[in-house]
């Protein structure tokens, strides 16, 4: 007669679960961005206030990192049918300058109307975009200039 082991029991299982559990409560994603920090409204709201006006709702979620110049970083997203988005990316590091794209799922880039920001010390590159259909879409995150080795980068977006 044999029986079962419950999967508490099972060598490894509570390791595999701890790790889990970490990595969420870090808020550590799968492609090396990470989500912590100030929300970007309350770090910069003299940046956003003005899309507030215009019907953006700023999503408190963000990311953010660090690379090097010519470096970049792609975060799948999920953008839904014919709503407006508008993306973020900056960085806090005085001269430097970050870039963000957006690609549909076969590597078409979809930007719309794209512009830069700076506030303080900071810069700021956005873009909109309003997907035709549904599905996941590829935001490309580029340093694009900077004296420093490795240059935090953060980025958020709104959509209305």
């Amino acid at each position: 007669m044999s029986r079962l082991i419950p999967p508490f029991l099972v060598p490894g299982v509570w390791a595999a679960a701890a790790l889990l559990l970490a990595g969420i409560w870090a808020g550590t994603r799968l492609d090396g961005a990470t989500e912590t920090g100030p929300t970007p409204g309350e770090s910069y709201p003299g940046v956003f206030g003005p899309d507030a006006k215009q019907g953006y709702v700023l999503r408190q979620e963000s990311w953010n990192g660090a690379l090097s110049v010519g470096e970049n970083i792609p975060i799948r997203q999920q953008l839904f049918k014919n709503n407006d988005y508008r993306f973020y990316a900056w960085t806090d590091v005085k001269g430097a300058k970050v870039s963000v794209h957006v690609y549909d799922q076969d590597g078409n880039l979809i930007d719309g109307h794209t512009g830069e920001k700076s506030h303080g010390d900071s810069h700021f590159a956005e873009v909109d975009v309003k997907p035709e259909s549904t599905g996941s879409y590829y935001l490309i995150v580029k340093v694009e200039q900077s004296s420093a080795k490795s240059t935090a980068w953060q980025m958020a977006y709104a959509y209305k």
